[in-house]
């Protein structure tokens, strides 16, 4: 009877095992320790979520919107897209939460300005839309003697500007390229096609934000189709193209009034006032430069009559 229960005793497991060979060789897998360790980063990677939502918030509270996108540029870039659904099982969750929580954000920045906007501004639309005109540089002089006026080009505040546009385009590419979530596809193109409208490559941000409204629609994320409709809006604005502004400007309300949003409706029928406003003005400036150079296509012929009527009665007498 001891020997039977001593063999009995030796026979239970402690903990449910499995025997794998690899390469010949027999390894034994405890799946407690396993389970363990899973559960383990489980409960670490659920507090981490937790605090980068916290974080998110609070950002959103102060209205820190550059913060905000650097922060999530961050995390999602160097945090979630290395873990596996195995690790986080609420990832796709986790992502729209926070692409969300950032287009919300972003939305937030078209309001009401304070001043008064006046069509007889040209860069009025400019300034509503929170975007810089198109401006021609100013040359800059160089002294000779004086190295402070010279003009390097792999220096100074304009080369520093463009390798940091540089580097950032080329991170976003390479996200995009092993992204596969349609909101994720949506949210890359559309920080592209703004990298895009910060440099001034207007044509280029115009289709890239048109990539991320069909990456929107295969989301069915209206806020996301509607940042990149006014991203397209501030492009035609620096552009001055009037007419594609008005259409822009139309898909732009009705997303709006399907987001359910009264502050956005407002703000874009402002600036649908203020482009058919542009549009009128245009209109009159062409009549009017029309009426001018009547007139003076009229007064040029009515100043030369005279002369050529007595030109014509000289070459007359000569002749008999």
């Amino acid at each position: 009877m001891s020997a039977s229960k001593s063999s009995q005793k030796c026979c239970m497991p402690v903990a449910p095992c499995i025997i794998r060979t690899i390469n010949g060789w027999p390894i034994q897998i405890c799946w407690n320790k396993c389970i363990k360790t899973i559960r383990t980063a489980y409960s670490i990677k659920h507090g981490e979520t937790c605090s980068i939502l916290r974080t998110i918030r609070a950002l959103r509270e102060q209205k820190d919107i550059t913060r905000l996108r650097k922060f999530v540029s961050k995390v999602m870039g160097e945090f979630v897209v290395l873990k596996t659904r195995r690790i986080m099982p609420w990832k796709i969750e986790f992502m729209n939460e926070v692409y969300n929580h950032l287009a919300l954000s972003l939305c937030e920045m078209y309001s009401i300005p304070d001043y008064k906007v006046s069509p007889y501004d040209n860069d009025s639309m400019c300034r509503l839309l929170g975007v810089n005109p198109l401006k021609p540089t100013e040359p800059q002089v160089v002294v000779f003697g004086d190295r402070s006026t010279y003009v390097y080009e792999d220096s100074g505040a304009a080369f520093e500007q463009a390798q940091e546009y540089k580097r950032a385009k080329a991170a976003l590419d390479k996200r995009l390229y092993f992204a596969k979530l349609p909101i994720e596809r949506s949210y890359l193109l559309y920080e592209i096609a703004d990298c895009l409208l910060s440099q001034n490559h207007l044509v280029h941000c115009l289709l890239f934000a048109k990539s991320s409204i069909d990456e929107a629609v295969r989301a069915n994320s209206k806020i996301w189709q509607f940042l990149a409709t006014m991203l397209q809006a501030k492009a035609h604005a620096i552009l001055c193209k009037y007419e594609r502004q008005a259409e822009v400007l139309n898909n732009a309300y009705k997303l709006a009034k399907e987001l359910k949003s009264p502050s956005l409706c407002t703000f874009i029928e402002l600036c649908r006032m203020l482009n058919r406003d542009y549009m009128t003005l245009r209109k009159v400036s062409i009549l009017v430069s029309t009426k001018r150079l009547r007139c003076r296509i009229s007064n040029r012929s009515s100043c030369m009559l005279p002369n050529q009527i007595s030109a014509d009665a000289d070459s007359h007498k000569i002749l008999a």
